[in-house]
Parts: structure tokens; sequence; C-alpha cells
């Protein structure tokens, strides 16, 4: 009996998939080279009863073991009279495993947008590929046009799941520059009195002059490295960047003209040593 079920040897990956074209073709391989008859005398032929017991339901079988079942099943031999009615059970078997692919398709997408972190976000897609792998290659436009509508769910799952950790990450980074950002308030307020009182733009003037003379430099400096140079700017929203760069901008004002400091607030940032978080650990 000729093959009837192959599976896609294909991965839907978070950044992307191969083409749908391309697994077609290696599907269409696959069956060519697998279909070959087998005209050895002597094979004992299975029994339509024998197909029943392989996919007894009672097992409650996984989607690798359905899969497993069917390419086994699909590989038998069958007394001539039997071959039609074990090929309907085959493909009756084949459309379950399709239905319940989709099915976990679903459910494991929604719990990967739902998830409450990177790392479990991760690990549904992962189970998402893994079960793509297992889908039945299609055979038909109308199983075709199926497929392609599964991988297009999966790719938007995909894109959802990384906005997501972008937003996370971002919502994180505002953390770190408020952070930063009150540890300059205080220290200034310390330092040289409340902010508040500033009338005029003399005042700004004379007040941004004793900033500069009566501010603990190295204790701006370090709190603004502390806070904020885990940060990768390169992930940030634009809104969230221009935020960063005041917070920044505000502890290098500090510094004047004290090229020192300035060296030592720069290479805080630019530190080889230090681990900036990207959204992948959100």
């Amino acid at each position: 009996m000729n093959k009837k079920y192959s599976n896609i040897f294909f991965l839907i990956a978070l950044f992307g998939c191969a083409s749908l074209s391309q697994a077609q073709d290696i599907s269409t391989l696959q069956t060519n080279a697998e279909s070959i008859p087998n005209s050895a005398d002597g094979i004992k032929h299975k029994k339509i009863s024998d197909i029943d017991q392989r996919f007894n339901p009672a097992k409650n079988p996984k989607t690798e073991d359905i899969a497993q079942a069917i390419a086994e099943v699909d590989e038998w031999s069958y007394a001539p009279e039997d071959v039609e009615q074990a090929e309907k059970k085959i493909d009756n078997e084949i459309e379950k495993l399709r239905v319940r692919i989709e099915t976990e398709v679903g459910a494991l997408s929604k719990a990967a947008i739902d998830a409450p972190n990177g790392r479990v976000a991760s690990e549904k897609m992962s189970k998402i590929n893994a079960s793509l792998s297992l889908y039945p290659a299609p055979k038909t436009d109308a199983e075709r046009t199926q497929l392609e509508k599964l991988t297009s769910s999966i790719l938007d799952t995909s894109r959802r799941v990384e906005d997501i950790r972008r937003l996370r990450y971002n919502s994180w980074a505002i953390g770190r520059i408020q952070g930063s950002l009150a540890y300059y308030r205080y220290e200034i307020k310390l330092k040289v009195g409340d902010i508040t009182q500033i009338k005029t733009m003399s005042d700004l003037s004379e007040f941004k002059r004793t900033i500069q003379i009566k501010a603990d430099k190295n204790a701006l400096t370090k709190a603004c490295i502390d806070w904020m140079s885990s940060i990768n700017p390169a992930f940030l929203e634009p809104v969230v960047m221009e935020l960063y760069n005041y917070a920044f901008g505000l502890t290098r004002d500090v510094m004047g003209g004290a090229d020192d400091f300035l060296i030592v607030l720069t290479q805080g940032f630019a530190n080889p040593t230090t681990k900036r978080l990207t959204p992948s650990d959100f």
C-alpha cells in the first residue's frame, strides 16, 4: 500500500519559518521515495482489527504517539480485499491528528501570549513547534490552505509574544531610570536646597552653578551607572529613550567641565563587563 502519511519536517521559530512551498516539496520527495511497492513474497498481511487495536483510545496517547502509530500502520501490508478499508481508516486517523494538532496549537498560542514571563512563553512556543513538526503534509488544496492558516496564526503569536517581551523590557527600563532620577533628586535637594524655590532664569542659572560646586559627583556618577548601565538603549521605545537621555543628561550636566568625571560616567556605560539585559530576559 502506498504511504499515505508523511509529517511536516519544519519548525515555526520565534523569528520566522521555512516557506510552505519548500515544506511541500520536501514532503513530496519523501512520499515519492517511500512509495516504492514492496513485492517481496511471504509477507504476513495485517488485519483491519490490528489497526483498531493500534489506535486504542483507552491508552490516551500523546500526539507524538498518535503520529508514530499512523506512520507504523501506514507501512503495514494488507490483503488486497482489505486495502480500501485500511486506507479509509488511516485517512480518518490522519484527519483526527490534523484537528488535534490545530487544537493544541490554538491552546498553546493563547498560553504563550498570556504567559507571565518570557521563559514560560518560550516553552509554549517550543511546544507549538514540536506539534507542528507532526502535522500531516497536505495533499489537497484545501489541506494546504488549512496549513497556511495554521502557520500564519503561529507567526502572529510569535510576533505578539515578542511585542509583549519588548514592552515588559521597556517597563523594567522605566523603573531603572526612575531609580536613577530619584537618587539624583534626593542628592541635589540634600546638597543644594529645594528646587521648587526657583522663580527666575537667573535663579535657575545660579542653582545649576551651585549644583556643580556642591553636588557629590562621585555619588551621582555611581548611582547613574548602577541604575541605568544595564539598560540596552537599542530596545527602548522612543518615549522611553527620551526619558533615558533626560536622566543621563541631568547627571552629565552636574559634572560641568570636569572631564575626569565625564569620562568615568561614560566608561560606566561602556564597560565590557556590564551585563545589559534584553527583551529575551523578559
